[in-house]
């Protein structure tokens, strides 16, 4: 027999299925001291390499050390500075580390 799902089920909007979702949000939405945990990188491939050849990966740990909404994004990784600018920053997606434990 069969179950019935509604439209919203199926697609992962139904209320449960959001809550269990771990929140995500662009990098540069972050504010200055928050730590996060990088979880998607929505970079073309030129980007994704020249991210990992800085050091950056998905499932790393960053903190946000300069955020003014600006311009560039100050974030420090592995007791290092890196700086990107805000449009690399919006499509690297993460999640506030508290979600994670």
């Amino acid at each position: 027999m069969l179950k019935k799902f509604c439209k919203k089920e199926v697609c992962g909007l139904c209320r449960e299925c959001r809550n269990q979702r771990e929140p995500l949000m662009p990098l540069s939405m972050a504010r200055p001291g928050e730590r996060l945990i990088i979880t998607e990188m929505r970079a073309g491939r030129h980007a994704r390499e020249r991210l990992v050849s800085l050091g950056l990966n998905p499932g790393d740990l960053v903190e946000i050390i300069n955020n003014n909404n600006d311009g560039r994004l100050v974030i420090g990784h592995n007791n290092t500075r890196i700086a990107i600018g805000r449009g690399i920053g919006e499509k690297i997606l993460v999640t506030v580390e508290k979600y994670i434990n």
